[in-house]
């Protein structure tokens, strides 16, 4: 079971919430990257990177590992992996809810996160996109991450979006 961090925003907090996110399906020694977040500036104009104490916010998480998709979970030692991370899981789920059975509550959670998945799904299908809404995002993202003005990043994002157009059209 590998521990990576995370942050819960609120626009209505002062600073945002770190939290350890539990990554199960990763071994502790697995490989991990730093990522950071960004927020609405208070104008509403822009993103900014997401800080806390005065300093940029930056969490940990997995490295997506293609290989873990390709590996034959039939040799003992990939189902030993398996074993391990389960009962690693099961100790962390005992920890976090002493009250409960630590198999149910992990079932639980698992149903949890399965119907949010569901949900999400169902919802990106039956959701138009906003062409205009999606461009300002990209606009503000741009401009925040390279530091520049409305204009260029405007300017940057059209060309962008007028090349996928043309891409489409092959």
């Amino acid at each position: 079971m590998l521990t990576g961090t995370n942050i819960v925003q609120n626009e209505k907090w002062d600073d945002p919430i770190p939290y350890d996110q539990i990554y199960f399906e990763y071994p502790s020694d697995a490989l991990t990257k730093t990522y950071s977040k960004t927020k609405a500036t208070k104008d509403g104009k822009g993103r900014e990177d997401v800080t806390l104490g005065g300093v940029k916010w930056e969490g940990v998480q997995p490295v997506e590992d293609a290989n873990i998709k390709a590996v034959n979970y039939q040799t003992p030692e990939k189902q030993q992996l398996v074993k391990s991370l389960f009962a690693d899981a099961l100790n962390k789920i005992q920890e976090l809810f002493s009250e409960d059975v630590p198999e149910l509550r992990l079932l639980q959670l698992a149903s949890k996160g399965l119907n949010q998945q569901m949900q999400s799904d169902i919802t990106a299908t039956n959701k138009a996109v906003d062409k205009a809404k999606l461009r300002e995002r990209m606009v503000r993202d741009y401009m925040a991450q390279k530091k520049v003005t409305r204009a260029i990043a405007e300017k940057r994002i059209d060309v962008f979006l007028s090349d996928e157009v043309g891409d489409e059209a092959a």
